[in-house]
């Protein structure tokens, strides 16, 4: 487990580096945003399983799918994640999603799946296929979006090479985490309320 960690570990200062650029909101000027946010919303109406899973992979992305942003998720993949082509991809996911059930790889599989639908490597029916069974093995896993995103934090920090959480989330000021704590309290608010946590998938 620890080796699997210490590989995929290699992309904390990436994450890091992230936290800025993915956590703001759309803007209501900025039309690429507004229009992927819009079609996020719109694929969990026409589905509730998207709705389920966005409610998850939002945890990480907070307000848009990599999979509705092409030009930004090919950049993200290169960039950030070192990836170039789709076997890089899928090497990545089975790393992440083969280590353990814990739910900070997994729900990073859930994101990558989608970045491969916006760089073009893999098709959006094809990405749901595998995202499925790892909605399946969280929901299974997590008595509702709480727990499990309580585990994404605590994974967060274990990538990050940090110790265990201080007392409190509002004691946790690493940008990172700050973040992540904000982010989960946007989905506290506005989104965990409105999906059904047991949902089948």
């Amino acid at each position: 487990m620890w080796g699997t960690w210490f590989g995929i570990g290699v992309g904390a200062a990436a994450v890091l580096a992230l936290v800025a650029w993915r956590f703001r909101r759309p803007e209501a000027d900025d039309a690429e945003w507004r229009a992927a946010y819009d079609r996020m919303i719109a694929d969990g109406q026409a589905d509730p399983r998207r709705a389920w899973v966005a409610a998850v992979y939002r945890i990480l992305t907070r307000h848009f799918d990599y999979g509705h942003r092409p030009r930004h998720a090919a950049a993200q993949a290169r960039a950030q994640w070192g990836l170039t082509d789709a076997d890089a991809l899928q090497r990545r996911i089975a790393e992440l999603a083969g280590g353990d059930d814990d739910a900070w790889p997994l729900v990073n599989a859930i994101v990558l799946w989608r970045v491969g639908v916006g760089a073009g490597w893999v098709t959006d029916g094809e990405a749901w296929r595998h995202i499925l069974p790892l909605a399946r093995a969280l929901q299974a896993r997590y008595s509702d979006f709480e727990h499990l995103a309580a585990d994404v934090i605590r994974g967060q920090r274990r990538a990050l090479g940090l110790p265990p959480a201080p007392a409190g989330p509002k004691a946790d000021e690493v940008p990172a985490l700050h973040a992540l704590h904000q982010t989960c309290e946007t989905l506290r608010a506005e989104v965990w309320p409105e999906v059904d946590y047991a949902l089948p998938l």
